[in-house]
């Protein structure tokens, strides 16, 4: 029987599968932290908190693309909505803490940036248009909001101790009313 439980192991099935046995496995590094499958859906994106790395994998092949070098202990990773950019959310460790995101161009699958946040870089989300990034500093309790237009840090607000997950939440008229 396959199975994800193996380390370092991404098992890839489809939405009408019902039996593990006729899934992909794909061997992505020691230890997977996230993943994600990109916006055209071709590519899924695995971030490998051992490895300081990014697995690459085509989901049409189901094979291992490439490995892409990020910061220390990569543990979320958030597309764009045009799919042309990953943010890697490289938190290091608490005796440790790295403070960075690994900007990803998927059209190259190359760092094309290295911004500094606050210390312990968890969580990551984009916005609905693209235009913002927001992560999550465990180790700092703090949000760090990224411009993607222009690649810069624009912030820092306290929260409290630890936060671990970001999301950007929909816009006023995309809501609800009761």
């Amino acid at each position: 029987m396959k199975t994800a439980s193996q380390p370092g192991r991404l098992l890839i099935l489809d939405a009408d599968v019902t039996d593990a046995a006729s899934a992909s496995v794909v061997v992505v590094s020691r230890v997977p932290a996230h993943v994600i499958v990109g916006a055209r859906c071709d590519r899924a994106y695995v971030s490998n908190a051992d490895d300081n790395a990014v697995a690459v994998v085509d989901m049409r092949t189901r094979r291992l693309i490439t490995t892409i070098p990020v910061g220390r202990s990569a543990v979320q990773v958030f597309a764009t909505p045009d799919g042309n950019f990953m943010y890697v959310a490289n938190q290091g460790a608490e005796q440790a803490p790295d403070n960075t995101v690994s900007v990803i161009d998927t059209r190259l699958n190359a760092v094309v940036q290295t911004l500094t946040t606050d210390r312990g870089a968890h969580g990551v989300a984009v916005s609905d248009d693209g235009s913002r990034v927001v992560i999550a500093n465990t180790f700092a309790g703090t949000v760090s909001t990224i411009d993607a237009v222009t690649q810069r840090v624009t912030g820092a607000v306290r929260v409290g101790s630890g936060p671990a997950a970001s999301r950007t939440g929909p816009h006023r008229d995309e809501c609800t009313q009761d």
